[in-house]
């Protein structure tokens, strides 16, 4: 397997991790805006087909619509397969784009799934939108699960520990990126109408909604209790944030990507043991209800999140997780669930 990604500072141009190799390319940011319609495709296919090709791949995994048409170019070259990994309805999320960037978008998705020689996504909605906008087969299921990793001892870290919060405060956290798309400002307002919880946010900023969420805070006197934390690596989620009681989902942006997608932040919640508190969005709310796994809200409404933040502290004997339904939901919904289904994938493109 070799990945061919972004050349970011710190990173070498090639190398290779638990049998994976890594090829990283320059590529210039500014030309990758989704906004500049067909340039955006054109500049991604200068900075990958080449390497690609050079490889002579038996299947090209097309990582979401970017990738798509240059996958199609290199799989004519080489004689590969093509598999369309669609991790996020990429034409359906909150970027801007003018008019033409979305219509040709969508054309480029459109002529390019059908020659795709399979398609793999990340939820049944995903999946449903795709075969009903494009007239393909239904895409195969592979989730955006984490694998759990053992805890190693005295070196793993502990959200809790390192805040310096004891074990009966309530804590509640959020990971993930921080911008003005995941509904962080009204967590933070509800949060000061929950006296005794505490709020981590866990994760890379994005633009500068740092300063405005800590001026939410300081400005209610609740600042003590909101707790911004750096990321820890992928791999560490899990455990770094099991000594939480609750994790927090806001996602309340009304496009079609938010109501249809299950995120990988939602499956590292559940698989550390804490219950989730999720906006009403259909993805998320369908996986709450069927699996028993936490509560719904309107994040979009303060008053109606601090309700659910309340319930949570309130209620954590009844809403906590039993280390049986983990191991359940790990066993239905983790990675090596999820890897067996794409190796299938992989072994059908090969043989067909």
């Amino acid at each position: 397997m070799t990945v061919i990604c972004k050349l970011a500072d710190g990173l070498l141009p090639e190398e290779e991790v638990d049998g994976v190799r890594y090829v990283r390319v320059p590529m210039r940011a500014r030309l990758l805006k989704p906004r500049s319609g067909p340039m955006m495709f054109r500049a991604f296919a200068s900075f990958v087909e080449r390497p690609a090709q050079a490889l002579k791949p038996d299947i090209v995994d097309a990582h979401d619509l970017i990738a798509l048409p240059a996958a199609i170019r290199i799989a004519r070259e080489t004689g590969a397969k093509v598999l369309y990994d669609v991790h996020d309805l990429y034409l359906h999320q909150p970027k801007r784009r003018s008019r033409f960037a979305y219509w040709f978008g969508e054309r480029t998705e459109k002529r390019n799934i059908k020659l795709a020689d399979a398609v793999i996504t990340v939820s049944d909605g995903m999946a449903d939108y795709l075969r009903s906008s494009y007239g393909i087969p239904r895409p195969i299921l592979v989730m955006n699960a984490p694998e759990v990793k053992s805890a190693d001892g005295g070196s793993q870290r502990n959200l809790r520990s390192e805040l310096g919060l004891g074990p009966d405060v309530p804590l509640g956290v959020y990971t993930g990126g921080r911008n003005r798309s995941r509904g962080l400002d009204k967590l933070v307002q509800a949060l000061g109408q929950v006296p005794a919880l505490h709020l981590a946010l866990v994760g890379h900023r994005q633009g500068g909604d740092d300063t405005q969420l800590r001026r939410i805070a300081e400005a209610g006197a609740w600042d003590h209790r909101l707790h911004i934390v750096p990321p820890v690596h992928h791999d560490r989620v899990v455990n770094y944030v099991a000594s939480a009681d609750f994790a927090i989902l806001p996602y309340h942006v009304d496009c079609l990507n938010h109501e249809v997608t299950i995120p990988t932040k939602l499956f590292e919640a559940v698989f550390a043991g804490l219950p989730v508190v999720v906006h009403k969005n259909r993805a998320l709310r369908e996986f709450v209800e069927a699996t028993g796994t936490g509560l719904v809200t309107d994040s979009r409404d303060v008053e109606s999140m601090a309700n659910t933040l309340r319930h949570m502290v309130r209620d954590q004997d009844q809403l906590h997780l039993s280390d049986e339904k983990v191991s359940s939901l790990i066993r239905e919904y983790g990675w090596p669930t999820q890897a067996k289904r794409l190796l299938e994938v992989y072994d059908r493109l090969i043989e067909g």
